[in-house]
C-alpha cells in the first residue's frame, strides 16, 4: 500500500510511491488507446477493481486514485471491459454511464 502526504513546508511534496505510480500510469495509458493495461503491484487477495472509462484523462484520474489500494485493470471502451471481466472476475466494475463500444 502506498501513502501520500504532504509535509508543512512543501505543499505539493509527496513520497516517492506517488510519483512511481503517476509515471507508471502516464506511461501506460500513454500506450493503450486501444488495449487494457493492469496496475497496482498488491499482494495476493487484494480487491480488484475494473475501471472501463473512454475518456483517456479521466481513466488515467481514475487509476492513479484507485492504484494506491487496489488492484486495477483499466480499459478504454465496453468491448475491452467486458473482456477484462470475462478473464477473470473483479470485485468492482467503475464503469462511464454513455460508455462506448
Amino acid at each position: 500500500m502506498t501513502e501520500s502526504a504532504t509535509s508543512g513546508s512543501e505543499p505539493n511534496e509527496s513520497f516517492d510511491g506517488d510519483v512511481e505510480i503517476e509515471r507508471l500510469v502516464d506511461r501506460a495509458l500513454r500506450d493503450s488507446d486501444q488495449e487494457a493495461c493492469e496496475f497496482g503491484d498488491h499482494p495476493e487477495g487484494t480487491p480488484e477493481i475494473v475501471v472501463a472509462e473512454d475518456n483517456p484523462d479521466m481513466r488515467q484520474l481514475l487509476v492513479f486514485l484507485l492504484a494506491k489500494e487496489f488492484r486495477v485493470r483499466a480499459a478504454p471502451n465496453g468491448r475491452i471491459a467486458l473482456d477484462l471481466v470475462r478473464q477473470r472476475l473483479p470485485d468492482l466494475v467503475v464503469t462511464d454511464v454513455m460508455l462506448s463500444l
